[in-house]
């Protein structure tokens, strides 16, 4: 099926004169300075959220491990131990029973995705925005079940409500099966043929538990994690989520200071862009330069975010030392 395209909006913008689109553009690039600030402003709030998030692994480090021993305390606990099932699962394809088991059926058949975009056309000499929308046809695989289930289980003296926990484990697949629809498609969005899944955590093998321990269960904690690594295992792979998820707040930062900063100066380059390619070659070296500078107060902000009460110290020195040489200062008479 061809892909089908349909307007949705058009706005003339005006004359398609060279100068009436340079004196556009210039508007837009002042239009931008607004833009700009708002970028600045959400990358230092974004490099302060980056700095807010929680090191879950070096609570769980300095937990106590327990092996296999009953939990007699309360409050955050670090327990490893062999599932003792109290509600049998059974596995959908393998009727296996499993401590965990995550199944999903696929279907592969045609799919429509709207995708928009916004493009300018001349028209009557007049430079026209519009807004277009296509229907594309791709066949692609479709999840259309995704099932996932608990038994139910204790671990040492402890039941265990593991629904809302952060789950570090390496499933097992114990089934996976790909076969055509039979019959006649009814039409060309009909499924070809479909794909079943099934991925599961034994019953048989010891798990590690970190949650808040309180009245005979765990149904949660600050962290609640269900895990099948080792202690030390767990704790590496913590860090490495953290570590990345760390960057990404400060690579966003960055990037957004960096546009915010080029938008801010973007009506120079507008206005240099009189000679042909000279704006854009200026738009690229604003933003390498800008790029450096954003990279020197990202590292100055986490110092000051992670380190606020020396920056403190050193502002309220500074200021005595201003006051006091001011006061020693010799009077004109």
């Amino acid at each position: 099926m061809p892909d089908q395209e349909r307007i949705i909006s058009q706005q003339v913008l005006g004359s398609s004169n060279p100068l009436a689109r340079f004196g556009r553009k210039l508007s837009d690039s002042i239009s931008g300075i607004f833009i700009g600030i708002l970028l600045i402003l959400f990358s230092f709030a974004l490099l302060w959220w980056g700095e807010q998030q929680p090191e879950h692994s070096k609570t769980v480090a300095a937990l106590p491990l327990q092996i296999e021993s009953p939990v007699t305390q309360t409050g955050l606990t670090k327990l490893q131990a062999q599932p003792a099932v109290t509600q049998v699962l059974i596995e959908p394809k393998t009727n296996t029973p499993v401590l965990y088991y995550h199944y999903t059926k696929q279907e592969f058949k045609k799919v429509k995705e709207t995708r928009r975009e916004t493009r300018t056309v001349l028209q009557n000499g007049q430079d026209v925005q519009q807004t277009v929308e296509r229907d594309v046809y791709i066949d692609k695989w479709v999840d259309v079940v995704s099932d996932k289930k608990w038994a139910g289980f204790r671990l040492s003296n402890l039941n265990v409500t593991p629904t809302n926990a952060e789950l570090y484990v390496t499933l097992t697949k114990v089934f996976e099966e790909e076969k055509p629809v039979a019959g006649v498609p009814t039409d060309e969005f009909s499924p070809t043929k479909t794909k079943e899944i099934v991925e599961v955590l034994p019953a048989t093998m010891q798990i590690l538990i970190v949650g808040e321990a309180a009245t005979g269960s765990i149904v949660g904690g600050t962290p609640f994690i269900i895990s099948d690594m080792s202690s030390d295992a767990l704790i590496a792979e913590m860090k490495v989520r953290e570590s990345r998820t760390y960057w990404f707040f400060k690579i966003g930062a960055w990037l957004l200071m960096t546009i915010g900063f080029t938008l801010f100066f973007g009506p120079i380059a507008t206005f240099l862009n009189i000679l042909p390619g000279l704006g854009k070659m200026l738009n690229g070296l604003l933003f390498i330069a800008f790029g450096v500078v954003s990279l020197v107060i990202v590292a100055l902000g986490t110092i000051a975010i992670r380190y606020w009460w020396l920056v403190l110290i050193i502002l309220v020195a500074l200021i005595v030392l201003a006051i006091a040489k001011f006061k020693n200062k010799p009077q004109l008479v």
